[in-house]
């Protein structure tokens, strides 16, 4: 998607948004204050971001055939600097990665695409839980294994596009309560991780979905998520959305700016 159809879509976003005085959920107004509003910086922040900025650095070469969206399926080479500058979460967006781990305390957490391991190092750091983290690449499986080395991380890290492992590691995780569905932005795809999520998923599960306006199809894709029966609160923060399963709930969908 181009940068201009991406600011008209995030205009629209914003046209039918609310701030945090437009909500009258508890439960939403809660999330807003503690989560999405919370700046405050924990001393771990620095560590994963100086790992970031050494990446951002790295002038090193390595070999990339992108399985994901939008990606060319012939081999290239690209710097790793280039690929972290692209592809990895931004500060702000891991932040709130920690504190949605921080505020639901999950027991078990899945990431779909580890790629360098940062959004990783603050989903792992959060909170003492099993985790889990995919990444299809070779290349990128070895920088977040230098990452998970270098940061001290408790993750089990498995290799492997998501549609060859994912019943095996959701098999092995028996539940699910949190998940970060990120690095292969297709309706279909993510639609197809939605349906197999859903047998281990429960009543306090979060499904956290990245990129929900990538393009058309990923709004299509939200679009059926967040209506699903057994969804009973849905959130659009534009660069993810997250849906929540807990009975009585207001059965609302919130577009939030905050």
């Amino acid at each position: 998607m181009s940068r201009l159809e991406q600011f008209k879509r995030y205009l629209a976003f914003r046209k039918g948004s609310l701030n945090r005085h437009g909500v009258h959920s508890p439960f939403v107004f809660e999330l807003i204050e503690q989560v999405l509003r919370n700046k405050k910086k924990e001393p771990v922040f620095m560590d994963i971001e100086k790992r970031r900025a050494r990446l951002l650095k790295d002038e090193t070469s390595i070999s990339m055939d992108d399985p994901g969206a939008g990606s060319s399926t012939s081999k290239s080479e690209r710097r790793v600097k280039d690929v972290a500058r692209l592809s990895l979460s931004s500060p702000d967006q891991c932040r709130i990665l920690y504190r949605l781990v921080e505020h639901f305390k999950p027991e078990t957490l899945l990431e779909f695409g580890s790629c360098m391991g940062i959004s990783t190092s603050y989903l792992a750091k959060a909170h003492e839980c099993s985790v889990y983290s995919m990444e299809g690449h070779p290349e990128l499986y070895r920088i977040c294994e230098e990452t998970k080395k270098e940061l001290g991380l408790h993750v089990n890290l498995k290799k492997g596009l998501f549609q060859d492992i994912l019943l095996e590691v959701l098999a092995n995780m028996g539940k699910v309560d949190m998940a970060f569905v990120d690095g292969h932005h297709t309706e279909e795809a993510t639609l197809q991780y939605f349906d197999q999520l859903k047998p281990h998923i429960h009543e306090d599960s979060v499904l956290i979905f990245d990129d929900i306006h990538w393009s058309e199809g990923m709004e299509r894709a939200w679009e059926e998520i967040k209506s699903d029966q057994e969804v009973t609160l849905s959130i659009d923060l534009f660069w993810c959305g997250i849906v929540f399963f807990k009975k009585g709930l207001s059965g609302e969908h919130f577009k939030l700016r905050y």
